[in-house]
């Protein structure tokens, strides 16, 4: 008998997977949102990611570091205009959320917010030089994944 995939989300065993999807989630948002915020423009399609993110991790939404998180993505796109100082306010936010790794270590946990931020970054199909030297700056704070793979 072939399971599909297209009932992932109810599947049985879900109930003991979704504490540490909600462990891991929280550091590609952090990088999502450091990435849009690196060069200090924020584009539509940028805020689009970022509604994305929202629609993928709604479930979360009652869950203790989620309770601002994303009801506070949503106050910022909700006007229609999003500019540099929402996404650096929210990202303040984002960074106040602790990163604990109750189920994986902060070498996993820190290339999520790396992926998070390659991601921000190419979301408006835009490469700069500010958002290259920025991403430098990232990768030499936090020198400690330096040799490990990927990144």
């Amino acid at each position: 008998m072939e399971k599909s995939l297209d009932n992932y989300e109810s599947m049985p065993y879900r109930m003991y997977t979704d504490k540490s999807e909600l462990d891991i989630a929280l550091s590609p948002l952090k990088g999502l949102v450091e990435g849009i915020a690196i060069d200090g423009i924020v584009t539509q399609s940028e805020v689009e990611e970022l509604i994305d993110w929202v629609d993928g991790h709604s479930r979360f939404e009652k869950r203790l570091s989620y309770t601002e998180l994303l009801p506070g993505i949503r106050e910022i796109v909700a006007d229609g205009i999003t500019d540099k100082e929402e996404i650096n306010d929210f990202l303040w936010i984002c960074r106040q959320v602790s990163i604990e790794g109750k189920y994986y270590d902060i070498v996993t946990l820190y290339k999520q917010e790396l992926e998070g931020i390659f991601h921000g970054i190419l979301s408006d199909n835009n490469l700069s030089d500010e958002e290259i030297i920025n991403l430098r700056t990232w990768l030499e704070n936090n020198l400690f994944l330096k040799g490990i793979y990927p990144v």
